[in-house]
């Protein structure tokens, strides 16, 4: 009788610790308003030195924290930076995407987002042209 008794609040107590674990793990959404998905450069010379660079912002407009994770970049020559990983209810962050013009003609890449919202990636795009002027 007192194997079952203890197998009983051994069951019991392993149960409420996994739920425990589960509910603390939850992920927190929040909710998220980026200025523009398109980031267009325009025409870029090759040789100058005017830098290929545009930025957006994400505003955080949930009540939780807006937690950045992670950016991804589909190719090299595109780079990014951001202001702030964690951004606060109310506040945005600014995003700078940064381009390598060492080819000529058109581009167009993207940058993903991935942070706590429920429409995570949010997928930014840079798009423009280097012009090669030294013909």
């Amino acid at each position: 009788m007192k194997v079952k008794i203890a197998a009983t609040i051994f069951f019991l107590l392993g149960t409420i610790l996994f739920l425990i674990n589960v509910l603390a793990s939850k992920q927190k959404y929040t909710k998220v308003l980026a200025d523009f998905d398109i980031i267009n450069l325009g025409e870029i010379e090759k040789n100058s030195k005017e830098m290929a660079v545009g930025s957006f912002y994400l505003k955080n407009c949930g009540k939780n924290n807006l937690n950045i994770y992670q950016l991804e970049r589909d190719c090299i020559c595109t780079d990014y930076s951001v202001s702030d990983p964690i951004v606060f209810p109310n506040d945005s962050v600014k995003v700078l995407v940064i381009y390598d013009k060492r080819n000529p003609g058109y581009f167009s890449h993207y940058i993903k987002v991935h942070c706590n919202s429920e429409n995570s990636p949010y997928i930014f795009t840079i798009i423009g042209t280097i012009v090669d002027n030294t013909d």
